[in-house]
């Protein structure tokens, strides 16, 4: 009896800690970290605020926590990716068939948790006051693997020499997270059927078309 108890309050916790994550996203995407309370938080989840500091010791823990899950989720993704880069024999092929893996997997992340693309977008901005350690210690190694793996590529000659390999993986990863922020203004031109991808695997093959025709040698 005791251990279906034991059972029973772990389910609720859980359930409790993820319902404040999910809410506290949404504010935090639509306020920001300053505008949003602990109240606010609470009230929308319809739960009692004393609970925010007993997850995650206030509304700072609660956001870095949520940067910190999104984060270890990216970068999980990415080192599969890196993993089969280093698996494949390095050829043009190869090259643009991992690019595309990249970004469809970022784009389906960024799909998934629109709140977290708004939130990391903020913290960019801002010089990342509050990611800058987790960007350090999930994303660059992310990167300095994804690096590596271009470098020897030029060095086979598959992709051009002159090019820096961390602009190349810059501006990819840039070039993602820009259209999903545009397509989240919801501009007039973005309406147009210049503007209107089919679907997200539309976007990722146009991505990676544009980006393959600069750097492949």
């Amino acid at each position: 009896m005791s251990n279906d108890k034991d059972s029973k309050s772990t389910t609720e916790d859980l359930g409790a800690k993820a319902r404040l994550m999910d809410v506290a996203a949404k504010l935090f995407a639509e306020k920001g970290l300053d505008g949003t309370s602990v109240r606010d938080i609470a009230k929308e989840a319809g739960l009692n605020l004393s609970l925010v500091s007993y997850y995650f010791g206030g509304k700072d823990g609660l956001y870095l926590e949520l940067i910190t899950s999104f984060a270890m989720n990216m970068k999980k993704q990415m080192e599969q990716i890196i993993a089969m880069f280093e698996s494949e024999d390095i050829n043009q092929e190869s090259v643009q068939k991992i690019l595309l893996a990249m970004v469809e997997s970022s784009s389906k992340i960024r799909q998934n948790h629109p709140h977290m693309g708004k939130i990391m977008q903020r913290e960019r901005i801002a010089g990342l006051p509050f990611a800058r350690e987790i960007y350090e210690k999930t994303f660059m190694p992310v990167g300095e693997a994804l690096i590596h793996q271009v470098s020897k590529a030029q060095k086979k000659g598959v992709i051009r020499k002159e090019l820096n390999p961390l602009l190349i993986f810059i501006f990819l990863q840039e070039s993602i997270i820009g259209f999903h922020n545009m397509m989240d203004c919801h501009l007039n031109i973005t309406q147009t059927p210049l503007g209107k991808t089919k679907n997200f695997k539309d976007y990722q093959n146009q991505l990676v078309t544009i980006f393959i025709k600069g750097i492949l040698a």
